[in-house]
């Protein structure tokens, strides 16, 4: 009979699943059908994500690792999550549907399939079916539930949600079966290594949605276990529910992201790199910009209506009243419950610290950063589970009520009895025994059954009424123009459920009937103006081009559908490798400050990136600044073209071959040494066509002699070094061996030999053109110093004063009398020397005490640009030869092949995508054996730049992206490890716990007893 009622049990629990699933299915496809019907795809971001889909579908079932076609060169792979689109490139593969109806398809099936997620999570924390079912029509009922997907598009967050249910399932079945002793059973082994499993897909999915789940378990079984422990327990007990509760937390959330470390360990040390200069990192004020309101989240008080506000997160306010009951009530009645409950909204409030602890969140900026409003995907899943006990207890409510009074603490023996009253006695003969126990059981089930069921309407239909009556709503002017989104509208506020409501009430059969699902086969449509821009100008992966950031239209989501040419802007900018250089060109070219406005630099870094063509905005862009370099409008604006095409007719594409002079930078990249250099070259001091600049480390020392004779010319401008000596050393052998050198030693605090506090002098080392220097203040017009004609004539009254935010400038000031041999003064102030130079065996150098390339930055800096082009015309003597006689070919984005037909001498090979220590370049020659591999540097702004050696014809050199020893290789062994220990841990992991528990466990045991008391000792000493 046992045997028999547990599969009655079963079948009928079974049952009840399927039809939850049935009516969670059609609910979804209520609140939305437009994801798969609707023409135009559902979320701004949905068409970059299936171009996505389109681009790696198209070297399926190479994955290539790196994306040229935006950004100068990204590698999308490891930047962007690509669990989602690797499974829609898949069934794309294995089925007759195509890439988009598969794309809608997935994206709707997240939330039918997180509902049901939530269903079995709910069921089993609260223990009833019906309430479980409350649950899962709870998160359909949220607009939160729906705005990854309906307002932003971002498909991979979205389907991150479908894992988040069963990460949390698996990890409470395995805390809670150790908390009670079943640690070493072969279904708590499962639990665990399952909960890895879900973790690893949360991470893969999505890498925040990853994070937040990691902090969500630890932040769980830390509640959890001091819920558990007794109300009076000692500091030994506590101290001990505390460790277990870290320790098993830890230990699940880093095997799932071992599990995951072939992926993840690549994907974090590449966003590393993007990071470097730190512009990711956002702000206090760009935190407290992007935090959620509490009264908005939870569905009262008026949205902000400021620009690009993310007040459009909300739930259903009766989902609200519901979980605020649960989380009160799961206290007393189910402390898990209650535990899983306080994270949901303590999620939820994360979101909101930058309004209100600005301090604590400064300590975390980067936690912040990388989480912000996304945190609440926890509290998306969690609150409907908490709100589907607040139901739960409501029902139960007046059973609970008479269990009390009767002082029974089984409250479902009250619905029992009274089920049996009702049926009375069978055929007039008492019912007893086994029998008796299994129609109690029937009867019990049955009556539980009809009023969660009578419960369930009641519960729906004033939900329902809640949504239709009282959503909290955006305001009216919720879709706008707005300049960051050029001339499209942004719609800034999410969809709203109030409209699908009033269907459903006219057809309430739609929960149940079958119904034809449609699926639009329709994808993104490029915008006129781009696919004209695509064919009138035969646009190919040999074209740089650029797009205004005001055009809008969809152009960079959309691009990859329809054409190689590669974009110097970027749709996905976490991705770049160039955030400060792209930010600057992007500023030159459709800025509006003061600080831009010179052409000169238009024309140097249209050079420099290589740009052949690019949209303008009439009214947004100054059109006038780049007729003025030589660009020409190739393509005027008209009816059918709201966008005038820009031709640059000297574009040299993405490839040259020069032997023009190169000068490494060495200085120190976070005070942004090398833009200010790079940035007085492109204002006239040295062009495009004068230097290629390098970008070096910090440290002079760093770089031996050899490495230094690859280059013509060696600036110092605020570096440092590890031994003076050495690095001084190494330079003067560099100069007197025909090297040209610039150093400014005016950077206070910063530069090694700026001077001292106390007053005290520096000295300098050979072949510096002085020999001493003390800090000091020098006059501040031009009009006082004394400027040799050796640097030519200057009209100093239109320089740039020398100040510092109201105060002097402070320079390194060189006595008369510290002139080194053969040196010569260039600029002289009252109190002495400021600029020098000499010439040292075959080489130049010029010294500065007046941080000339800082000073020169700005608007007014423009006639200090001139006085160090003069400095420079000096120093960099060479050769300006392009050289023409090579080749390239690409058939796949992570190799390139160029070709050389001629001979040449020593050049530099300029190929203008992103630099990063992933590109390898290997030169072969015909008689070669083996390939020669090559040093690479990151040259201009921030490109692959290669010091090539004489050249032959019919030489190749091969360009190669690849991932390191590290994260090619050892992060796979991190994950094969893993799933072996994984294996090994469900298989013998019972019998490794007993004999350490056995061994060095009661060993630990012991010595932490002595240690406890020892801690018991000291607190009760009075202090």
């Amino acid at each position: 009979m046992r045997v028999v009622k547990k599969i009655i049990i079963f079948i009928f629990e079974l049952g009840l699943a399927g039809l939850a699933a049935w009516l969670l299915f059609n609910l979804a496809l209520v609140f939305g059908h437009q994801i798969l019907d609707q023409p135009s795809l559902v979320g701004n971001d949905s068409d970059f994500a299936l171009s996505l889909v389109s681009w790696f579908g198209r070297w399926w079932p190479r994955i290539p690792l790196w994306f040229p076609l935006q950004g100068a060169g990204v590698s999308m792979f490891h930047s962007y999550p690509m669990l989602n689109t690797f499974l829609i490139i898949w069934l794309e593969k294995i089925t007759s549907y195509s890439g988009v109806e598969i794309f809608r398809l997935v994206s709707f099936m997240v939330f039918p399939l997180t509902a049901f997620g939530i269903y079995v999570l709910a069921r089993r924390k609260i223990g009833n079916s019906v309430a479980a079912f409350f649950a899962g029509v709870f998160f359909l009922l949220s607009q939160a539930s729906w705005v990854f997907q309906r307002l932003h598009g971002i498909a991979a967050q979205s389907f991150s949600l479908i894992f988040v249910p069963w990460s949390f399932l698996f990890f409470d079945i395995f805390l809670v079966r150790r908390a009670t002793g079943k640690g070493r059973a072969w279904l708590t082994r499962l639990a665990m290594i399952l909960a890895v499993l879900a973790t690893t897909l949360c991470f893969l999915a999505h890498v925040v949605t990853g994070t937040v789940v990691a902090m969500s378990l630890v932040a769980y079984t830390v509640v959890y276990w001091q819920l558990k422990s007794p109300f009076r327990a000692g500091f030994k007990k506590r101290f001990g529910y505390l460790f277990r509760s870290l320790f098993w937390s830890l230990f699940v959330v880093g095997l799932g992201f071992s599990l995951g470390a072939f992926w993840l360990i690549p994907f974090f040390s590449y966003n590393r790199l993007a990071n470097r200069e730190g512009l990711l990192n956002m702000g206090m004020s760009q935190l407290r910009e992007v935090s959620l309101l509490p009264q908005t989240l939870l569905g009262f008080g008026n949205f902000r209506t400021g620009d690009l506000r993310y007040d459009y997160f909300f739930f259903a306010l009766p989902v609200i009243i519901l979980a605020a009951i649960g989380l009160t009530t799961s206290l007393f009645r189910k402390k898990s419950v209650f535990a899983w409950s306080a994270v949901g909204f303590g999620m939820a409030l994360f979101t909101a610290l930058p309004l209100y602890l600005a301090p604590l969140v400064a300590l975390f900026k980067y936690i912040f950063t990388a989480v912000y409003f996304r945190a609440l995907t926890v509290t998306i899943i969690l609150l409907p589970v908490s709100a589907g006990f607040g139901a739960f207890f409501l029902v139960d409510l007046p059973f609970w009520a008479a269990g009390l009074l009767r002082k029974r603490r089984n409250t479902s023996k009250v619905s029992a009895d009274f089920a049996l009253k009702v049926k009375g006695k069978s055929g007039g003969k008492n019912i007893s025994g086994e029998r008796q126990s299994f129609s109690r059981e029937v009867a019990r089930t049955a009556f539980d059954l009809f009023r969660w069921l009578v419960a369930s309407v009641g519960v729906l239909v004033v939900s329902l009424f809640f949504i239709n009556r009282f959503e909290h709503r955006p305001p009216d002017e919720s879709t706008r123009a707005h300049p960051a989104y050029g001339i499209e509208a942004f719609k800034a506020y999410g969809p709203s459920l109030g409209e699908d409501v009033k269907v459903l009430r006219q057809d309430w059969s739609l929960l149940w009937r079958k119904r034809e699902i449609k699926i639009s086969s329709e994808g993104p449509r490029p915008a006129p103006s781009l696919s004209g821009f695509i064919k009138d100008f035969s646009l190919d992966r040999t074209s740089r081009v650029d797009v205004s950031a005001y055009s809008g239209e969809g152009f960079l989501q959309r691009a990859p559908l329809v054409t190689e040419a590669t974009f110097v802007n970027l749709y996905h900018y976490f991705a770049s490798l160039i955030h400060r250089m792209w930010g600057y060109q992007q500023g030159v070219f459709y800025g509006h400050e003061g600080l831009y406005d010179n052409p000169e630099l238009l024309r140097d870094l249209s050079y420099w990136f290589g740009i052949k063509y690019t949209t303008l905005v009439p009214g947004f862009d100054r059109e006038e600044n780049f007729l003025k370099v030589g660009w020409e409008m190739v393509k005027p604006r008209g009816p059918n073209n709201p966008l005038p095409v820009y031709h640059f007719p000297e574009a040299e594409g993405l490839l040259t071959v020069s032997e023009r002079p190169a000068a490494l930078v060495i200085g120190d990249f976070g005070k942004e040494a090398y833009d200010h250099v790079f940035r007085s070259g492109n204002a006239g001091a040295f062009s495009y066509h004068d230097l290629w600049l390098v970008e070096g480390g910090a440290y002079v020392d760093d770089y031996s002699l050899r490495e230094l004779e690859d280059f013509d010319l060696l600036i110092l401008h605020g570096y440092r070094y590890h031994d003076k000596s050495n690095a001084w050393a190494t330079i003067d052998r560099f100069v007197r061996g025909g090297g040209r050198l610039f150093v400014d030693t005016g950077w206070q605090y910063l530069c090694p030999d700026w001077g001292s506090k106390n007053g005290g002098g520096v000295v300098l080392r050979e072949p510096a053109p002085v020999m001493e220097t003390t800090w000091g203040e020098i006059s501040p017009q031009w009009d006082s110093l004394e400027i040799s004609p050796l640097l030519g004539s200057f009209e100093t009254r239109e320089f740039k004063p020398f100040l510092w935010e109201g105060s002097s400038w402070g320079a390194a000031i060189a006595k008369e009398s510290d002139l080194s041999e053969r040196a010569e003064a260039l600029i002289k102030d009252k109190k002495g020397i400021v600029l020098a130079r000499r010439e040292v065996g075959s080489g130049r150098i010029v010294w500065s005490g007046l941080n000339l390339f800082s000073h020169a930055q700005g608007a007014e800096g423009e006639k200090e640009i001139e006085l160090i082009r003069a400095i420079f015309d000096w120093l960099n003597e060479g050769k300006r030869k392009d050289y023409g006689g090579v080749t390239w070919q690409r058939d796949f984005p992570d190799e390139l092949t160029a070709t050389f037909s001629e001979a040449a001498e020593e050049q530099w090979f300029l190929w203008r995508e992103a630099f990063t220590p992933k590109w390898f370049a290997y030169i072969k020659t015909p008689a070669d054996k083996q390939l020669k591999e090559l040093k690479i540097y990151r040259g201009g702004p921030g490109f692959v730049l290669i010091r090539l050696p004489p050249v032959g014809a019919g030489d190749v050199l091969k360009l190669e992206y690849r991932l390191g020893w590290f994260e090619g290789g050892f992060a796979w062994v991190i994950s094969g490890l893993t799933a072996l220990f994984l294996v090994g841990y469900l298989l013998i992991g019972g019998r490794v716990e007993t004999k350490v528990d056995g061994g060095f466990g009661k060993k630990l045991g012991q010595r932490w007893e002595k240690v406890s008391k020892s801690i018991a000792r000291k607190e009760e000493e009075d202090y």
